[in-house]
């Protein structure tokens, strides 16, 4: 269950770094694709995955579709999880509270609250880039610093443990 917990923080985390191009909020794509990699420390090969994701009527939809298949459905009240083969697994703010800081920070940026945002993570440019670090110490926890480039299209989300993911949004 922490491993999904993680990876859905990861997706929420990269999504709400979308909503920010030249240090200035924007509203981020309220669809497109993805391709996600996956480092872990000490281990030499990453983990890719590939999909699509929207957003409507108060619903973030996030469907991985290589390696296989899958869907987050992310609202302010649950997040239902679907993969092929498996259960459903539901998490809710009782079950999961980590989750739905992470979600509130999320549903800020797609509404454009760029002052609850700026509460969250310090903001540096350098060139065209940005590199925030968290102030929220639940996203310390998990979150060294995020490294912005191309507009908001490359991600790279440095983690405590050593490791890194690294996502390219295309809408």
């Amino acid at each position: 269950m922490v491993v999904v917990s993680k990876q859905l923080i990861y997706i929420v985390i990269s999504l709400l770094i979308c909503g920010f191009v030249n240090a200035e909020m924007v509203f981020p794509p309220k669809s497109g694709t993805y391709v996600q990699e996956r480092f872990v420390k000490d281990i030499a090969d990453g983990f890719r995955s590939s999909g699509s994701y929207s957003y409507k009527d108060g619903v973030l939809n996030w469907q991985q579709e290589k390696p296989q298949e899958s869907l987050f459905q992310v609202s302010n009240i649950q997040v239902l999880q679907k993969v092929n083969g498996l259960p459903d697994q539901v998490y809710t703010y009782e079950s999961h509270p980590h989750i739905f800081s992470f979600i509130d920070i999320l549903f800020s940026v797609i509404k454009g609250d760029e002052e609850k945002i700026r509460k969250h993570f310090q903001v540096k440019q350098e060139n065209k880039s940005l590199i925030l670090k968290p102030k929220n110490k639940n996203i310390g926890a998990i979150v060294r610093r995020i490294f912005v480039a191309e507009n908001g299209r490359k991600i790279i989300i440095h983690n405590n443990n050593g490791g890194r993911t690294q996502l390219s949004i295309q809408n």
